[in-house]
């Protein structure tokens, strides 16, 4: 798949890449002075014998939503729901064979809906009430499954490969890039409006409040659900991109091994992003603000809006240098050797994961990230106020709840 591609391609262009350009600073966020043991939210975890836990953001209050996996059952990329209520997940097990679990934070409510194969994406609608999944269908396929959580039914309503979606602000419908060549707005009942040209060269569109990002023929458009676009940036080659929440703020980062100045687009009088850099694109001015000049593993938005987590390859070493901007500049909050699921899982499609993949706390002021630090692995949290990292769970799995 081209997305695999994509991310070889960002390892070996840490080797051929300018040197990064970052601040060099002792506190990302001045506001983030907070204790590890005052931070909101919780965590839900994949510990160290593949069961799923559920914590406070210090690690401590552990509750076991499964305490069976090994050679019973096997459990995977638990997703909160976006408003904390429910988690779902994937497992196989003997009890209810291949299914999708769901379960609130207490581990008291708790079912399992039978799937023809292993989920291996959850996205949860913003109102919480519909999941959607997406696993293997046919051969050569895959299948998007609607879920009702409350009535606990699901149904196929599309397919293709490769399958990337985006939910509407209003839950009522989704953006979806299919096979390439699909850029279509899809009704729950599995109804289809084309919306225009599309591109093989990028995965995920990216639906918020200020309209659809999606590549067009031209570059990285912003379309309304009429079908109306206005050209944000052209674009050098293939391209991943992520929108801060309310769609003010594109992050982007073009793949251009020949120029790394970027190259331009005939008769189209617009920007272009520059290769093997990750920008910021103020949506309303156009005006592009540089993160770093090397290519990155992945990126992904605070909740509001204004740090942008990067994770950045770092030369000859199995680490990535965690990465946070904010305000025009860009700190270095320590290290890590990314868990090798988290590449595989969550890297390898971050853009599609940064959708629905919390790794930030409520309150913009910490992350957390399953990998080693200094060759000891787990879970651990990384606060905007330069301390050094904080392990809090052994595991191989780690996303924050919304509040």
């Amino acid at each position: 798949m081209i997305r695999g591609a994509l991310l070889l391609v960002a390892l070996v262009l840490v080797g051929c890449t300018t040197g990064r350009e970052t601040v060099s600073v002792t506190t990302v966020d001045p506001r983030a002075e907070v204790a590890i043991e005052d931070l909101r939210g919780r965590l839900v975890t994949v510990d160290a014998m593949g069961n799923i836990v559920v914590t406070r953001p210090d690690g401590s209050g552990a509750v076991a939503i499964t305490d069976d996996a090994g050679e019973d059952a096997a459990y995977a990329q638990p997703s909160w729901s976006v408003d904390g209520t429910r988690i779902a997940w994937s497992e196989v097990s003997r009890v209810n064979g291949v299914a999708l679990g769901v379960s609130d934070p207490a581990g008291e409510s708790r079912f399992s809906l039978a799937m023809e194969q292993p989920p291996f994406y959850f996205n949860w609608a913003p109102d919480g009430r519909t999941l959607g999944v997406l696993r293997n269908g046919d051969p050569g396929s895959i299948a998007f499954e609607l879920v009702d959580v409350a009535a606990e039914e699901t149904r196929v309503i599309d397919s293709g490969v490769p399958y990337f979606l985006s939910w509407s602000p209003r839950s009522d419908r989704l953006a979806v890039h299919v096979d390439g060549t699909r850029f279509d707005l899809l009704e729950p009942d599995g109804s289809i409006t084309r919306l225009g040209g599309s591109s093989t060269r990028y995965a995920a569109p990216h639906w918020t409040a200020a309209g659809i990002f999606h590549l067009g023929t031209r570059g990285i458009e912003l379309t309304d659900p009429d079908g109306a676009s206005r050209l944000l940036v052209a674009t050098p080659g293939p391209v991943t991109f992520v929108a801060n929440p309310a769609g003010t703020k594109l992050a982007a980062q073009a793949f251009q091994t020949d120029d790394p100045e970027g190259v331009g687009v005939a008769l189209v009088q617009t920007q272009t992003l520059p290769g093997n850099s990750v920008v910021v694109i103020d949506v309303a001015t156009g005006e592009m603000e540089t993160v770093t000049r090397r290519i990155s593993a992945g990126f992904f938005w605070s909740p509001d809006g204004e740090s942008l987590l990067v994770l950045e390859p770092e030369l000859n070493s199995a680490t990535a240098a965690v990465l946070v901007w904010r305000d025009g500049q860009t700190g270095r909050v320590g290290e890590i050797g990314p868990h090798p699921l988290f590449v595989r899982d969550v890297l390898q499609f971050f853009d599609q994961y940064a959708q629905s993949h919390r790794l930030w706390a409520p309150d913009s002021n910490a992350v957390a990230l399953p990998g080693a630090v200094d060759g000891d692995p787990g879970v651990w949290v990384y606060r905007m106020n330069g301390e050094d990292p904080v392990k809090v769970a052994d595991g191989s799995w780690v996303m924050w709840s919304a509040a």
